[in-house]
C-alpha cells in the first residue's frame, strides 16, 4: 500500500489552534500520507519542515472552485512546493446544463495546467452531482465536458448519492486517480468508521489496487474520543485493503 491518506478536514475543529496537531494525530493513527483542505497559512517550506516531522507525504489537496479561478497559478506552486502529487476541486452546486458547462470549463482549464506542472487534477464528488439534468448525472457530465479532468469517487457520497459505490467507481476507472475512502452504515445514509461500514473496500482494492490508487479517508463523524476514531479507521481500512 503505497499511500493511505487522512483527508485533515476530518480533524479540522483539533487543528484550528494548531496546525501541526492534524499532522501528529494522523501519523499516531498509522497514516503515512496527508490531503489538505487549507493550509493554516502556514508557508510551503515550513509546511514540507512538518510533514517531514511526522514521516508524511503531503501528497493532495482540495482546492476550492473560487480558488482555481482566482489564483491557479498560485495553487499550483504551492502544491509543487510542498511535493504534492495531485489536487481535486471538493464541490460545485450547478443546477443547470449551463451551470455544468461553466464549472467544467473551470476544471479543464485546471486540469491541463495541473498537468503541464506535473500534477494529476480531478473532481470529487458528494451526493448532488447524481441528481440528473436532461437524463444524466451532474457527475457525468462534468467528466464528459472535462475530459482532462480525472475523478476522486467518494464512495459515501456516491453511495447516498443513490448509485453503487463499487460499481460507478469502477465505471469510470480509466478517470480515477484516488479513492475517497469514506464508509457508511447498513441504512445507507449514516457515517461508519472506514472498514466498519458495508463498502466493500476489499472488492474495491481488486480493481484499484491500493499499491498504484492512494486511498484518503475523510472522517465527518466521530463516536467518541477523535483520536480513537482515526486509530480505527486507518486499521479498519488497512484490514479490508490487505484482503
Amino acid at each position: 500500500m503505497k499511500y493511505i491518506a487522512l483527508q485533515l478536514y476530518s480533524i479540522r475543529e483539533q487543528m484550528e489552534n494548531d496546525f501541526e496537531n492534524g499532522l501528529r494525530m494522523a501519523a499516531k493513527a498509522g497514516f503515512n500520507s496527508v490531503e489538505f483542505a487549507g493550509y493554516g497559512e502556514i508557508a510551503a517550506p515550513e509546511m514540507v519542515k512538518l510533514c517531514r516531522r511526522h514521516g508524511l507525504k503531503p501528497i493532495s489537496s482540495h482546492v476550492g472552485i473560487d480558488l482555481l479561478m482566482d489564483d491557479l497559478d498560485g495553487c499550483i506552486k504551492y502544491l509543487t512546493d510542498i511535493g504534492a502529487i495531485m489536487a481535486f476541486c471538493p464541490h460545485s452546486a450547478p443546477k443547470t446544463l449551463d451551470e455544468v458547462k461553466g464549472v467544467a470549463e473551470v476544471l479543464e482549464t485546471s486540469a491541463a495546467k495541473m498537468k503541464a506542472a506535473g500534477l494529476k487534477f480531478g473532481y470529487h464528488n458528494h451526493a448532488h452531482e447524481f441528481k440528473k439534468i436532461d437524463g444524466k448525472y451532474i457527475m457525468d457530465w462534468l467528466l464528459e465536458l472535462a475530459p482532462g479532468c480525472d475523478f476522486q469517487p467518494d464512495v459515501f457520497w456516491v453511495a447516498r448519492g443513490g448509485e453503487d459505490p463499487l460499481a460507478y467507481p469502477i465505471s469510470k476507472k480509466g478517470r480515477v486517480a484516488a479513492i475517497h475512502a469514506k464508509d457508511i452504515a447498513a441504512d445507507f445514509k449514516t457515517d461508519a468508521y472506514t472498514g466498519e461500514g458495508v463498502i466493500d473496500f476489499a472488492a474495491l482494492a481488486k480493481v484499484f489496487d491500493s499499491d498504484l490508487y492512494p486511498y484518503i479517508v475523510e472522517q465527518e463523524v466521530f463516536f467518541g474520543d477523535v483520536q480513537e476514531g482515526l486509530n480505527r479507521c486507518y486499521a479498519g481500512l488497512v484490514k479490508k485493503l490487505n484482503g
